[in-house]
This record gives C-alpha cells, sequence and structure tokens, in this order.
C-alpha cells in the first residue's frame, strides 16, 4: 500500500499545472533595420523602447497609438518594411498555450501576420505556428485597444519565443505581449523508472 502511495506521488507531481500569466525575463529585437523601434528623437519618443522593458511591463494602453505605452514600427526609409522579430525570454523552460499581441486600432488594418516559434537554448527554434491573419478582438474600457490570442499550445516547450509581426502597411503598433503556461514538468526519467521496476522486484521477493 505505501508504495502503490509512492508511486502515486511521482504520477501527481508530474502532472502539469493549469495555465498563469508567464514573467518574462528579458527580450532582444533582431538586430535587422526593420526590427528596431522608432528611435528616441521621433514624435519625443513616444514609440521608443529605451532598455527593452515596454513590450511586457503590464502596461496596456489607456489612449491611442501616442499615449506612451506602445512601441512603432515604421515601414519607410528609416526602418524599411515594419517586420519586428523580437525573442522572449522567459527564464525558465514553459509550455506555453496561449500568446497575447496587444496593439491600438491606429493604423491596424486587419491584415498583419504572426509567425511564433520555441527554443530551449535560444539557438536552435521550432518550426513556426503561422496566423495570416491575427484576429484581433476589441470590447476593452480602452476603446482603441485590440489583442490577437493565438494558440501555440502545439510548440515545443521551451525557454525562448520568438515572435516574428508582419504588416503590409506603413506602421505596426505593439502595445504588449503576454505569454500563458506553466513552467515545464519533466517526464520521469528512464533512471527513474528503472529503479521503479527494481523496487517493485525487491518487494516481490521479499514477499
Amino acid at each position: 500500500m505505501k508504495f502503490r502511495s509512492h508511486i502515486l506521488t511521482i504520477v501527481l507531481t508530474a502532472s502539469p499545472a493549469q495555465g498563469a500569466l508567464v514573467a518574462v525575463s528579458g527580450y532582444v529585437y533582431a538586430t535587422n533595420a526593420e526590427s528596431q523601434p522608432q528611435s528616441t528623437n521621433f514624435v519625443g519618443g513616444v514609440l521608443s523602447d529605451v532598455g527593452n522593458v515596454k513590450l511586457t511591463d503590464g502596461v496596456l494602453a489607456t489612449g491611442s497609438w501616442n499615449d506612451g505605452t506602445n512601441v512603432g514600427f515604421r515601414n519607410n526609409v528609416d526602418n524599411g518594411n515594419p517586420q519586428p522579430q523580437v525573442t522572449f525570454d522567459l527564464g525558465v523552460v514553459h509550455s506555453v498555450s496561449t500568446v497575447d499581441i496587444w496593439t491600438v486600432i491606429a493604423f491596424n488594418a486587419g491584415n498583419e501576420s504572426a509567425l511564433i516559434s520555441s527554443s530551449v537554448d535560444g539557438v536552435t527554434f521550432s518550426s513556426p505556428v503561422t496566423v495570416d491573419p491575427i484576429i484581433w478582438t476589441g470590447g476593452f474600457a480602452n476603446a482603441n485597444l485590440q489583442r490577437g490570442s493565438i494558440d501555440v499550445s502545439s510548440l515545443p516547450d521551451g525557454r525562448f519565443y520568438r515572435i516574428d509581426i508582419f504588416d503590409p502597411a506603413e506602421w505596426v503598433m505593439i502595445n504588449e505581449i503576454q505569454f500563458d503556461g506553466t513552467v515545464a514538468v519533466p517526464e520521469p526519467s528512464a533512471s527513474i523508472l528503472l529503479g521503479l521496476g527494481v523496487l517493485v522486484l525487491g518487494r516481490r521477493r521479499r514477499a
């Protein structure tokens, strides 16, 4: 009976927990020109991202595109096409179920698309989940806000998640990126399973 309770404990420990908002350790923009936010000398810096903090600071827009909470990417000679690629570090390996991309309705034509992939080491990334177009929903206290919720549960567990956003229009605004998931729980290793088998045999021999 005690042996069975030990097995039950191991199984329960390996069971996945319900998803929750994941705290992001940090993020970086790709080095290509298309991934660079607007600089601090453009419209007072309201669309810049000094220190790479605005996308995960938990602050949703309370106004429109110029309220200081959005990161702006521009389709012109300054930055090329607005196709930002951002890689997020979740600190440890997670099982992510949903990625929420928040934007504002200004400059949003409804033809934006996204690629999202995962990686354990930040070097080798999985095949991406592709969403074209992103389906935006509104109805929030700030009527300017829109959210695109993307199901990424088919992706392998990862510590790093890379998001590419494509927009054929002049601008793309990103207000916030949120991840919903749980810390990944490793499956019982072969050595643990072997140890359980040895324990069973030992108990049977003593019986």
